[in-house]
Parts: structure tokens; sequence; C-alpha cells
């Protein structure tokens, strides 16, 4: 997690942690960061980044997965976005996959677009276990669909082959 704290530490406002119970330092890393530790309630991904809604206070709403960092040129891009008078979400980032210490530009792995930021006001709720998608509500300007960010979220998926197939068939059940 201390990658990816470091990566959103200039960027962000406020940090929350969605904490599902911890027995690493985890905690301790995202305290260093001044992020504010939620306990994660719900049973999986998209009630958990519902209870973030809630909890958020800011404006803006920029997710990141533990095993995502972000770039100093989306940093940069995201700020320019969030500054300007008529950008308002949904901004869907495109999303570059290290799977087993490569990257994946090919069978659909790139550009993969994910929808992670927004407008608090937006935002109605994320939908789906796994996979999640948000459900965007009528506060949208009128005509507007989701913009496209152009630096990419970095996502290191899977370090080793038993680390893949673990997962893998913890979701195929």
């Amino acid at each position: 997690i201390k990658d990816c704290l470091e990566s959103v530490k200039s960027l962000s406002d406020e940090i929350l942690v969605m904490d599902g119970g911890s027995t690493d330092k985890t905690l301790e890393i995202a305290k260093r960061y001044g992020a504010r530790i939620i306990k994660q309630t719900g049973n999986g991904y998209s009630d958990w980044r519902n209870q973030g809604i809630k909890e958020a206070k800011g404006e803006w709403i920029f997710y990141l997965d533990s095993d995502e960092r972000t770039t100093p040129e989306l940093c940069g891009e995201i700020q320019d976005k969030i500054s300007q008078p008529n950008g308002a979400a949904p901004y869907a980032i495109p999303r570059r996959n290290i799977i087993l210490g490569r990257e994946m530009r090919h069978g659909g792995w790139w550009p993969d677009y994910v929808k992670r930021l927004f407008k608090k006001s937006s935002l109605q709720k994320w939908v789906g276990d796994l996979h999640e998608e948000p459900v965007l509500g009528e506060n949208l300007p009128a005509g507007r669909q989701v913009g496209h960010l152009k630096n990419p979220i970095i996502h290191f998926k899977h370090d080793n082959l038993s680390e893949m197939v673990e997962k893998t068939n913890k979701w195929s059940e």
C-alpha cells in the first residue's frame, strides 16, 4: 500500500483507506500518509466503494486500489481537469496492466479504461461483485458523456503464477 499512497500524496486533500481487517503493517503505513482508516463493512468491492462515497468529504472522488499507482503525469492531468470550471465528472482512465512482471498490450488489456474520477454529486452508487461499475446520478450536466483521460493508472496484477491461480480459483467458485 505504501507505493499506492506515495503515488497520490500530492493529489489528495483527503485519503481514505478502506480496511477489511489488515493484520500486516497496512494501517501503520496508511496513518503515516495521513489517511483516514475506515473499517469496511459489506460483502464486496461495490459495498466498500459505496461506503467510501458516504465517508468522503471532498467534492471530487478518485478511486485507486492498493495494487494500482498513479504517475506524475496522471496526477497533473487530474488536477487540471478538476480545476476547470467546466470540468465535470465522470472520467474514465486508461489502466496499464502489469501481469507476472510484463505489460499486457493485447487481447483487450490495453487500454483498459476504468471509471474512477467523479464529482461526488454525480455518483449514485457502485454495483457488481467483481469488475464493479458506477451508477451515475441525475446531476450530470446536460449531454455530458464520460470523459477519457490520456495518462494511465498502473495496475500491478499478480506477481507470480501461484497468486494468479489462487485468485482465479477464488473467483471461479
